[in-house]
């Protein structure tokens, strides 16, 4: 009675167990890794627009020095009559408005220098160098790696997304077959358990048991596994946890992809941030606003005369010198806007919001949570199951000496009488061995159809 009672309790124990390991355990984790896989999904959406940005920045980058090479050219030779050293260039008084800085000969015509505006803007068109295309394309390389990191984590999420579903059937097929040894056990308790039935607990169900605990006691190894590595992680500053991940797998890895993970995931959260591995565009700004500047100051010093003075002047047509010159503004211009928006692009503001929603939400709460709850249920249900596999016997039928006649529908009938009142046959009596004789010994038994077998 104590053994069934036992059982039936540690049958009992594995509904609600199981119940809260759906509830409390696979369903919460499940929603951490979905909400995991959905950052995941945004953060390659945010990949695939700086990767829109930097092949914008590239190509136009290319074009702007092929232009700026031309426009070189053309300068170091623009104006003939005012090469040569610091030589003024004699203009008619008529054609030079009195904004601009000039000599007066005195004699109707102005000195112009050209000089010192030419060689500055030389030297700001040599500093913007390659236009940072080559950095630009090695950029461009690591958010490939990232976007390609990105979609595989993201097609293991969703090759892997059936385990939620073969978790629950599993837990459910633990419960049915408990539920059914419970069955059992009652019955055998009433001694109404079915010849058939007890074989098919015996030799069909309960293997099947066992062997699914076993596969439990694994479960329960690999989840308090897991649980003890999501705490190590959410631990301290998480932060420097993945960054020291990182950097045991740095050797593998993009050295720029490196630097950036690191710094999006640990640099942006510091108060002094340290440089970005795509500072780069930061640093090219200010040349390129240089470039400009000197650009649109020529431009305008040259516009703001006579188009025939100059020419006359210069003894060259200089109409082609501010046509390139104000194709090149236009081409700077366009680099500029093209670098101010990657810099924007890779701001911090994008990326590290994701990380920490991912981290502190779907990691270090959800997935901790829901790896607790999983791991302290199935530690339950598995004791509770094989406490169940020690007591089977509770679903065997079990008879002892005082009532098993009576629990198998025996009916016994015999009579004895006392040395010397009974006469046998003859009118003499036969006594036994214990003083008494036997007159009568009738044993039938009760068959399943009700009637009375001789036994």
């Amino acid at each position: 009675r104590r053994v069934r009672i036992v059982f039936l309790v540690c049958g009992v124990i594995i509904i609600p167990a199981s119940l809260v390991l759906i509830a409390a355990g696979f369903r919460v984790l499940d929603g951490a890794l979905k909400a995991t896989q959905q950052n995941v999904m945004a953060t390659k959406d945010i990949i695939d627009n700086n990767l829109q940005r930097v092949d914008a920045l590239i190509m136009i980058g290319k074009q702007a020095a092929e232009v700026r090479d031309a426009a070189v050219e053309e300068l170091a030779s623009w104006c003939p009559n005012a090469a040569g050293g610091e030589n003024n260039l004699i203009i008619s008084a008529e054609g030079v408005p009195s904004t601009l800085e000039f000599i007066d000969n005195g004699d109707g015509t102005l000195s112009v220098s050209f000089y010192n505006d030419t060689k500055d803007l030389l030297n700001a068109l040599d500093a913007l160098e390659d236009f940072i295309v080559p950095g630009s394309e090695r950029v461009e390389e690591a958010l490939l790696l990232a976007r390609n990191h990105a979609v595989n984590t993201y097609n293991t999420f969703e090759e892997t997304s059936w385990w939620f579903y073969f978790a629950v059937a599993f837990t459910v097929l633990i419960v049915v077959l408990a539920i059914v040894f419970m069955v059992g056990a009652c019955l055998a308790w009433t001694y109404r358990l079915p010849q058939c039935f007890e074989r098919l607990q015996t030799y069909g169900i309960f293997p099947i048991f066992a062997g699914l605990l076993g596969l439990l006691w694994l479960c329960v190894s690999g989840f308090a596994f897991a649980l003890v590595l999501n705490a190590d992680l959410c631990s301290g500053s998480p932060e420097e946890n993945v960054v020291a991940i990182l950097h045991q797998k740095e050797i593998d890895m993009d050295q720029l992809l490196f630097g950036m993970a690191s710094y999006y995931i640990e640099g942006c959260t510091l108060k002094d941030k340290p440089d970005k591995p795509t500072s780069l565009f930061d640093d090219f700004l200010p040349y390129l606003e240089s470039g400009i500047d000197l650009s649109q100051s020529f431009t305008s010093k040259i516009g703001s005369i006579d188009m025939s003075s100059l020419s006359r002047a210069c003894g060259f047509n200089v109409k082609s010198t501010t046509n390139t010159m104000t194709y090149l503004l236009q081409t700077l211009d366009a680099v500029q806007e093209r670098t101010a928006f990657m810099v924007e692009g890779l701001y911090c503001s994008n990326f590290n919001p994701i990380y920490s929603k991912n981290m502190y939400e779907a990691i270090c709460y959800d997935g901790v949570r829901g790896l607790t709850a999983i791991f302290a249920c199935l530690f339950v249900i598995t004791v509770a199951g094989m406490t169940m596999i020690s007591l089977r016997v509770a679903f065997h039928e079990v008879r002892n000496e005082s009532n098993w006649m009576e629990e198998l529908g025996l009916d016994i009938e015999y009579s004895v009488e006392k040395e010397g009142e009974g006469e046998g046959e003859g009118g003499e009596t036969q006594p036994n061995n214990n003083g008494f004789e036997v007159i009568e010994e009738a044993i039938t038994e009760i068959g399943d159809d009700g009637a009375l077998h001789e036994a």
